[in-house]
């Protein structure tokens, strides 16, 4: 979760506050204690304005309108690749605006001031590849669209009967394989190596409960600011100073 430059502040003004002791009784706490402080003494001073509310909410504007836009031109692009009819002309356009603006989903995951980063490096491929846009919109929408829609009703009633025939095919094999693999695993387990691993899985599998403490905290203040009630005090107004380590 990304979470913003207010929620970090109070989580660290809190961390060197109110749970100054908790900090300090944790190995890993000790150690970072002197990077933490730095971190948080950096984002104490950034100007007021940055962490206010009309710059948060045009900020988180932009940032919705960005990831959609994105969305919407690597899906484009992924309906050329996967429609059959499409104009071999059409996919090479599609590849290189896929790889030249959104090479992969997970890059709308960044943080802001990674995708502004981006944006601004590849803002001048607009220019550069206008006319393999142009060739996107103009004949990749509607045409192709159309011709994928008519073979879909075409070829529905072969392609539905051959799809049901392998996904049944698929799942007598794939039953078949799990009996036969988990029979043959537990031919050659001992009674004592088959609980260590479910005892050795349910460790590892349970939260670590500082972890989730931690976690559960900044989703908190994450949440109180999106609800609205997050309100951050005027800087000198109720607040303890911050400890220096």
């Amino acid at each position: 979760m990304n979470y913003s430059l207010s929620t970090v502040r109070r989580g660290l003004r809190n961390l060197f506050t109110q749970r100054i002791a908790a900090l300090e009784a944790s190995k890993a706490g000790a150690y970072y204690k002197v990077e933490l402080h730095g971190y948080a003494t950096e984002i104490g001073d950034l100007p007021a304005a940055i962490a206010s509310a009309p710059f948060k909410d045009d900020l988180r504007t932009t940032d919705v309108r960005h990831d959609s836009l994105g969305k919407v031109i690597h899906l484009v692009t992924e309906t050329c690749f996967v429609c059959p009819d499409v104009d071999p002309a059409i996919i090479a356009a599609a590849k290189q605006i896929r790889d030249a603006f959104i090479p992969s989903l997970d890059e709308l995951q960044s943080p802001y001031a990674a995708e502004g980063e981006r944006a601004t490096e590849r803002k001048p491929l607009l220019d550069s590849l206008e006319p393999q846009l142009s060739v996107l919109l103009a004949l990749g929408c509607e045409q192709n669209i159309a011709r994928c829609r008519h073979g879909l009703l075409e070829r529905r009633p072969k392609a539905r009967f051959a799809l049901e025939s392998t996904r049944r095919r698929a799942q007598r094999h794939s039953t078949s394989s799990r009996i036969a693999t988990s029979q043959s695993r537990r031919n050659t387990q001992s009674p004592s190596q088959r609980l260590e691993k479910e005892n050795r899985t349910r460790c590892e599998l349970a939260p670590r409960p500082r972890t989730k403490a931690s976690s559960a905290f900044f989703d908190t203040l994450h949440a109180m600011e999106a609800a609205g009630k997050g309100h951050e005090p005027v800087e000198g107004e109720n607040e303890a100073p911050i400890a220096t380590p």
